[in-house]
């Protein structure tokens, strides 16, 4: 507590201080200290499920090591089971000792739970007042954000639980940095050994920004060897700060002036109905409401959003998350006073988005504060990033407790799952560069733009996800090593998992007494009481069969799905579809192809991340193609739920291996023809038979792919690795398949469920559309290509080496067109193909 000596003008560390360090030794459960993620965060949205391993590892790190001879290779696969993700180390060694400790306690866990979660508050109470005049010395901006901090609670944590991120108690008092290059005269961000290391270095610093030298890197999408990449270059400056000011207030002015005119509604009638909305004392929208009966919704739609924007500055005025509005005028006095005037200061644009729907239906409305567009983004260095957990991380929760049961003799119990809210969120992260704290909008009160402080973080910030969750993360560390709770948390949503022993509401009650502690709180209007079956960031996620069948199940909700759907409809009723509004289509598809089963439909929006990067707003074929897949796959009872096995390693898959060939054949006089040859070897390790196949691709299915292409090699592997699955479909259903693939592009695309590549994304959608139809569990390894039973017979050299014990099959070529007409009849017909079939073996 080192840096509340000077503020609270005390010569060494109080003496509750250091009581408060011994009680909090003496209570604490768990001592393995917090473990720095490295690539992947447990249960991360980059790993919901085991898809297999898409590069280059070490022979000892591939499932099987081998890398010259292709049939000794082979014999070591036939000893495989299907390789499901166990929970080990990635989810830290704190929540499995944690877990340990809670199955060890057995039916003492909700007793002993509270008595030590009294204990805690007790020790928080007897910080409380050194806190409180901590408070009351620290900045005058953020005192309103910061009167319930207890922040000698987070120093004590810090130093008991050995926390990596020394300062955030320091940095909660004086505010972070929320932008800054990372240099000696900008310190920017921390690197606070908690997060994933991730070098990301500013394109300019803040001082040339408010210059107006500032040059942003502009991305750019290059050929270079025959595949796309993106570049980023150095684009045109920047305006000055002093030139930002006053395109600010034209700005805000045109945009009002252009939604008043639309919706024909005059400035005086808005100045008061916002008058009338942001009263101090008696707020109300009358006048709004009637201005909606009157006025057609297509017509309001602007005026709606700058309304919005407005009133919703106003409530978090009132709530105590912003300060009061400045006009220009006294923006301009207040610069001069704190910053050296306005050419020292960088407001970010204000408006607001629909992002979706609520659970109750309504729509989910949010302030975006653009400092991407306002330059101070990019003037931004990160030295980490934030590990996002998902949905999936519950369920590595219930199967490493599952795994604890069975190793302790007991029977596994059943599991609940819960979720808890942060209240106020970023805002009540202090940021202590007031340079870049403002947000500007149009009042219609005040019939002029006005400028807000946020003494806290806002949302469009590069810095604010991280910044924030620098205390959500000591907040979870500490609520499992001092109370037994497992929890995690995606930003400001904090799952939880619990057993039957911990009682209905104890491990809840505990983590918001760890919030409470430390002086924050939840959202109780947001609390999702523990049960069997839950929404957890958005997915549902269903642990009722855990005891009877060993199995969790992971589903999209389907009221997210049609908000999706019906919102691209939209976009392409009016023809327009802009680069922001792609990013963010792109951010909700990516969440929900997460919980969908093989991530089916994620190929299908590489058009949304290239329009991301694009000028253009036109809505075109692409968008037509991919909105009609996503309705077809997405459409109710086409996809089967994700499961996840609380017994991995019991599946005995089939062993898959593919390969291909690519050549040009250049003919005396006449135009070179592509030439590719294409092989499958596969093993039913449960019937032991073999099937061997090979094919020269007809010429007519190039017309399919890029004709810009010096090879089709990539193209060619994946065509071959998605073929054994349209020739085999009886025996690969509703099996789990190792599928060896010696072409890194290929096999990446498979793992990952997407493809750059307009070409390859079109084939990835064939490949998950069949997985969807066959209800595959799909593993992808890599292979060395000498390695490789597939090469035999896709090479007329090898053909003496096909085994005998292996059947001749004839190969078939993905249907691309007829799985592109309607995928989704596609998938109902491949599955009454396998019922046919397997009924017919029946009988025979």
């Amino acid at each position: 507590m080192a840096f509340a000596l000077g503020p609270l003008e005390l010569s060494d560390t109080p003496v509750e201080y250091l009581e408060a360090l011994r009680r909090l030794r003496a209570m604490r459960q768990v001592h393995e200290k917090y473990v720095r993620p490295t690539v992947r965060s447990a249960g991360g949205t980059a790993n919901a499920t085991a898809y297999g391993i898409f590069s280059k590892v070490p022979p000892e790190e591939r499932l099987v090591a081998e890398e010259r001879d292709c049939w000794a290779h082979a014999r070591a696969a036939r000893e495989l089971l299907f390789p499901e993700r166990l929970p080990g180390t990635e989810l830290g060694p704190a929540i499995l000792r944690a877990i340990d400790r809670i199955v060890d306690l057995g039916p003492e866990l909700e007793r002993t739970r509270r008595a030590l979660t009294a204990e805690w508050r007790a020790i928080s109470e007897s910080l409380r007042p050194l806190s409180k005049a901590l408070v009351g010395a620290g900045p005058t901006y953020a005192k309103g954000i910061m009167r319930d901090a207890n922040l000698l609670m987070v120093a004590a944590c810090i130093e008991v639980l050995e926390w990596p991120d020394v300062w955030l108690a320091h940095d909660l008092h004086f505010g972070m940095h929320a932008a800054g290059n990372r240099s000696e005269s900008e310190p920017g961000m921390r690197d606070t050994g908690v997060f994933r290391a991730h070098w990301r270095p500013a394109a300019y610093s803040l001082a040339d920004l408010y210059a107006g030298s500032a040059r942003p890197l502009l991305p750019r999408l290059i050929e270079y060897g025959g595949h796309h990449m993106w570049l980023r270059e150095p684009g045109p400056a920047l305006m000055s700060s002093a030139a930002w000011f006053t395109h600010l207030l034209h700005l805000c002015k045109t945009r009002a002036g252009k939604a008043l005119d639309k919706a024909g509604v005059s400035a005086a009638e808005m100045a008061a109905a916002a008058t009338q909305a942001n009263d101090r004392n008696h707020p109300s929208d009358a006048l709004w409401r009637g201005i909606c009966e009157r006025c057609p919704a297509e017509q309001l739609d602007g005026l709606n959003k700058m309304w919005l924007a407005e009133s919703m500055s106003y409530r978090e005025v009132r709530a105590g998350t912003m300060l009061a509005p400045m006009t220009p005028r006294q923006f301009t006095a207040w610069a001069d006073a704190q910053c050296g005037g306005v050419r020292r200061t960088r407001p970010a644009p204000r408006y607001v988005i629909e992002q979706g729907l609520k659970e109750d239906g309504s729509k989910r409305l949010r302030c975006i504060d653009d400092d991407r567009v306002s330059g101070v983004n990019d003037a931004t260095g990160e030295v980490e990033s934030p590990d996002l957990i998902s949905p999936a991380w519950v369920v590595m929760i219930v199967v490493a407790i599952a795994a604890r049961c069975a190793a302790a003799g007991v029977v596994m119990t059943r599991c609940i799952v819960a979720l808890d809210d942060m209240k106020h969120a970023f805002r009540t992260m202090p940021q202590c560069v007031q340079e870049v704290s403002h947000v500007a909008y149009y009042s219609f009160a005040r019939g002029t733009a006005v400028f807000q402080q946020i003494p806290g973080h806002c949302f469009g910030k590069r810095a604010s996800p991280l910044n924030f969750s620098r205390l959500p993360r000591l907040i979870c560390h500490a609520a499992a090593s001092f109370l037994l709770v497992l929890a995690a948390h995606y930003v400001d949503d904090f799952p939880s998992v619990d057993v039957k022993a911990g009682g209905p509401m104890s491990s809840q009650e505990a983590l918001q007494a760890v919030f409470q502690a430390f002086g924050w709180n939840i959202e109780l209007g947001k609390r999702k009481i523990g049960k069997l079956a839950n929404i957890v960031l958005g997915v549902l996620v269903c642990l009722a069969r855990i005891l009877t069948d060993g199995v969790a199940v992971i589903s999209p909700v389907r009221a997210k799905i049609d908000s999706v759907l019906s919102d691209l409809q939209k976009c392409k009723a009016r023809g327009k579809l802009s680069s922001g509004e792609a990013s963010s289509f792109w951010g909700r598809l990516g969440w929900l192809s997460s919980s969908t089963y093989g991530r089916i439909g994620r190929a299908a929006t590489q058009c949304l991340m290239q329009r991301s990067h694009e000028d253009a707003n036109d809505w075109n074929s692409q968008l037509d193609a991919m909105l009609e897949f996503l309705s077809a796959v997405l459409a109710e009872g086409v996809l089967p739920p994700l499961e996840f096995s609380l017994s991995p390693g019991r599946k005995t898959p089939v062993i898959v291996y593919t390969d291909a060939s690519f050549h040009w054949l250049q003919e005396p006089g006449k135009e070179r023809v592509p030439v590719a040859i294409l092989g499958f070897y596969v093993i039913d390790r449960v019937t032991g038979a073999e099937f061997i196949s090979g094919m020269m691709v007809p010429p007519f299915f190039f017309k399919f792919l890029s004709t810009d292409l010096e090879t089709y090699i990539s193209q060619m592997e994946l065509v071959a690795a998605i073929a054994v699955y349209y020739t085999l479909p009886a025996l690969l259903a509703d099996r789990a398949v190792i599928h060896f693939i010696d072409n890194f592009a290929a096999l990446s695309a498979l793992v990952h469920g997407y493809a750059s590549k307009p070409d390859l994304a079109r084939l990835v959608n064939l490949f998950h559309a069949q997985m969807a139809a066959l209800h595959c569990w799909f593993y992808g390894d890599w292979v060395p290509s000498k390695a490789n039973p597939a090469d035999v017979p896709t090479r007329a050299e090898r053909a003496h080496e096909m085994p005998p014990s292996a059947s001749w099959i004839d190969m078939v070529l993905p249907a691309l067109e007829a799985v592109e007409r309607n995928v989704g009849a596609w998938i109902q017909q491949v599955r009454a193909h396998v019922r046919q079939s397997r009924a017919a073996q029946q009988r025979d």
